[in-house]
């Protein structure tokens, strides 16, 4: 996190379940900071980056951050996994792969940490 940021931390149990949490924590956080019109996106966002770390993930536990500033929202999911998860090409018929790419459709930008254990993405905010 940067200095003069709003920030939000949570942990969450690296279960299916929690996923349902993140997106709920992650829509508070946007009503607390008065930007409900992000609160559709950011749902998606945070299902796809937090499906993957329950899938993916090491640990049993997962991180959810979230900063608003300088016009943008940051959302970063940690799931302990050294590997960095990448986009896919998923077949008509196929019932995954799709995650990264809607993450790459729907935010501002998104990236992976050097040691591959945060996925982010940002959002335009006013």
């Amino acid at each position: 996190m940067h200095a003069n940021m709003p920030a939000a931390l949570a942990s969450f149990a690296r279960t299916a379940c929690s996923v349902k949490e993140m997106r709920d924590f992650g829509a508070g956080q946007l009503a607390r900071w008065g930007l409900p019109e992000l609160v559709d996106t950011t749902k998606v966002l945070i299902s796809e980056l937090g499906t993957n770390a329950v899938q993916h993930g090491a640990g049993c536990s997962i991180g959810l951050a979230m900063s608003h500033a300088r016009g943008q929202v940051r959302i970063a999911i940690t799931d302990g996994s050294t590997e960095k998860p990448r986009t896919q090409t998923a077949g008509p018929y196929q019932e995954h792969g799709r995650g990264l790419f809607l993450v790459q459709t729907l935010a501002k930008e998104w990236g992976v940490s050097d040691n591959g254990t945060t996925t982010w993405c940002t959002l335009a905010a006013r």
